[in-house]
């Protein structure tokens, strides 16, 4: 099935089409400019059909393995402030992250293994808000 099958089909349906729904976004993710997949991620998590976005980081987190836990929460902490972490996912951050300094954090997939998706969901929204100057 081609890039332009598959998303007809999931255009042209109410329900998800036959097949492996991973495989076909594998696919088309790998068809498509990355800037298109991007923006399209992007639009669909500030969708008013969608839930909130720290809620869908939240839930991704909890089916997500060890090594993507950690790759979501590095980046979801590389744009917050040190002085930001020590309150979020219940103070479980600062003293994960103790030693880190100025250092743009890097968790281990130990220590994000450690974090419920309730405490990331909580860092998620964070996150998505404005910086205040």
């Amino acid at each position: 099935m081609g890039l332009m099958d598959i998303l007809q089909n999931y255009m042209n349906t109410g329900n998800t089409p036959a097949g492996d729904s991973h495989a076909h976004f594998d696919e088309v993710a790998g068809s498509a400019p990355p800037q298109v997949v991007s923006n399209g991620l992007a639009d669909a998590f500030r969708s008013d059909s969608t839930p909130p976005f720290g809620q869908m980081v939240g839930q991704l987190f909890g089916n997500s393995n060890s090594q993507q836990q950690a790759g979501m929460l590095n980046q979801l902490l590389g744009g917050l402030g040190p002085g930001v972490l020590s309150g979020l996912g219940g103070g479980m951050l600062g003293r994960m992250l103790g030693g880190a300094g100025g250092a743009t954090p890097q968790l281990t997939p130990e220590q994000a293994s450690q974090l419920t998706p309730e405490q990331v969901q909580q860092i998620a929204t964070h996150a998505e808000q404005p910086t205040r100057a």
